[in-house]
C-alpha cells in the first residue's frame, strides 16, 4: 500500500496502477534521506521553515539513493561520518511549486554517527537549526514536524 500525505490529509492506493494514475497529475520527484542516530541514541533534526524535519534531497543524476542520503545529511547539518545501518522504507508527500503540485517520494535509511562533529545548518537551503535530539524529546519534536516524518516513527 502506498500513503501519499497532503497537508494533514492522506492519499491510499493498494495497487501501483492506481497510483502511477493519480502520479500524473503532478511533478514526480525522488529523494533520499536518514533517520541518524548518535552513540547517546540521540536523533538528529533539522529545522526548516518553522517545521523540524530529517535531513533529505533530490536523487542526482546517476547517484543512488544511499549516496543521495549520505550527502544531503553532511550538506543539511555537517554531519559526516555516517554508518549506513539499513533501509527504511518510503514516504510520499504533496507540496506546492508555484503553479503546480509536487509528489516527492523519499527512500528512508537509518544511520549511526559515533563521532562527535560541530553542527553546521545550511542556511541556504532555509535551515535555521540542527539538533541531536533526546530520546525522551523526540515525539515532542516530532508534533512540530511533517505527517510524512511521523508515519517513519509510528511503529
Amino acid at each position: 500500500m502506498i500513503r501519499v500525505h497532503d497537508d494533514e490529509q492522506y492519499h491510499e492506493f493498494e495497487t501501483e496502477e492506481s497510483f502511477q494514475l493519480f502520479l500524473r497529475n503532478y511533478i514526480f520527484i525522488q529523494a533520499a534521506g536518514g533517520v541518524v542516530y548518535n552513540s547517546k541514541n540521540e536523533l538528529l533534526m533539522i529545522r526548516k521553515n518553522e517545521k523540524w524535519d530529517l535531513p533529505k534531497g533530490k536523487i542526482e543524476t546517476n547517484e543512488s539513493p544511499e549516496i543521495t542520503a549520505i550527502r544531503e545529511i553532511s550538506e543539511e547539518t555537517g554531519v559526516k561520518n555516517l554508518k549506513l545501518i539499513k533501509p527504511l522504507s518510503k514516504t510520499y508527500y504533496i507540496y506546492p511549486l508555484g503553479e503546480q503540485q509536487v509528489l516527492k517520494e523519499v527512500t528512508w535509511f537509518l544511520f549511526q554517527s559515533d563521532k562527535d562533529e560541530a553542527l553546521q545548518p545550511q542556511t541556504e537551503e532555509n535551515i535555521d537549526d540542527v539538533k541531536w535530539v533526546k530520546r525522551d524529546k523526540i515525539n515532542e519534536f516530532l508534533k512540530m514536524s511533517y505527517p510524512s516524518v511521523r508515519t517513519l516513527f509510528a511503529k
